[in-house]
């Protein structure tokens, strides 16, 4: 007797009267599905290959199940249905029928499903490898074209170094042509300037052996000049001196006549007193006026 509670792929449900063989409405349900195997393992198609073995192999074994399944129903003719007899029998016959029916459909249909799973995973492989395929020529592409992009970014760096080091070249040459020509004018200037400087010098040497002649000749005049000079300022001294010695001289002796003349006039005066003053006495009387050995008295000269 067939399992009442299996529904896939087919059940015999007993009735009051009858027993129902029930299918599913589309068959094709039963047929599982190869995504969920194969999504694990794109682009191999080993993989593939052995998920659908393992499918074929599961769809086998159920339709061992049904045929073992038609067995034991066709077995149940055998047995005494009593009541039941006529109705179990038609039920009997026309499911057996059914199932046989169902039986070679089911193995023509599971040749059919194997085929064209076969044919579905055959153009999953190769869709998968034309995948592959196609990857890996992108990826080659894409390796070539970033090889030939960094071959050329290499290249135009290379490029740019070599003017850079061109420029650079060509700069450091120009600034030694620069340093070399300031050089040279700093060495032309500075035999300009010694040449300049010796010049001066020689000028300055002749200048000033020149000043120094002409300094040791005015010396020298100066020098005559003052020993001339001295010698007349030393005539003039001298005969300042022995000018003012004669007028001194002469000076005093006017003086000593201009004060005989009147010492003598005082003297006669004091003769000239009534006093009897000898002349001797007021002579002595004039000197000591004279000397200013007299107190406040003296002669107006």
């Amino acid at each position: 007797m067939l399992d009442a509670t299996e529904a896939t792929p087919a059940a015999i449900v007993p009735t009051a009267g009858s027993a129902t063989l029930v299918l599913p409405d589309d068959p094709t349900e039963v047929i599982p599905t190869l995504t969920a195997e194969v999504a694990f393992a794109p682009g191999n198609p080993q993989v593939i290959i052995s998920a659908v073995e393992k499918w074929a192999k599961a769809e086998a074994e159920k339709l061992d199940a049904k045929t073992t399944k038609l067995a034991q129903a066709q077995e149940t003719g055998d047995r005494d249905w009593q009541e039941f007899a006529d109705p179990a029998a038609d039920a009997r016959a026309a499911t057996v029928d059914k199932l046989s029916a169902m039986h070679a459909a089911a193995v023509a249909r599971e040749a059919e499903r194997a085929e064209l799973a076969r044919l579905r995973a055959e153009a999953e492989r190769r869709r998968l490898e034309d995948e592959a395929r196609a990857r890996a020529e992108a990826e080659a592409q894409a390796a070539k074209e970033q090889a030939e992009r960094e071959a050329r970014i290499a290249q135009e760096a290379a490029e740019r170094a070599a003017r850079e080091a061109a420029a650079k070249a060509e700069a450091e040459r120009l600034a030694a042509e620069r340093r070399a020509a300031a050089e040279r004018e700093a060495i032309e200037q500075q035999k300009r300037e010694a040449e300049e400087a010796a010049a001066r010098a020689e000028a300055a040497r002749r200048e000033a052996e020149v000043r120094a002649e002409r300094e040791r000749q005015e010396a020298a005049a100066r020098a005559e000049r003052e020993r001339q000079e001295a010698i007349e300022a030393e005539r003039r001294r001298v005969a300042a001196e022995e000018a003012a010695r004669k007028a001194e001289e002469e000076r005093r002796a006017a003086d000593k006549r201009h004060r005989g003349r009147i010492n003598r006039a005082v003297l006669q005066a004091l003769v000239g007193l009534p006093i009897g003053l000898t002349e001797d006495q007021a002579k002595t009387i004039v000197e000591a006026i004279a000397r200013s050995a007299i107190p406040h008295v003296s002669i107006g000269y």
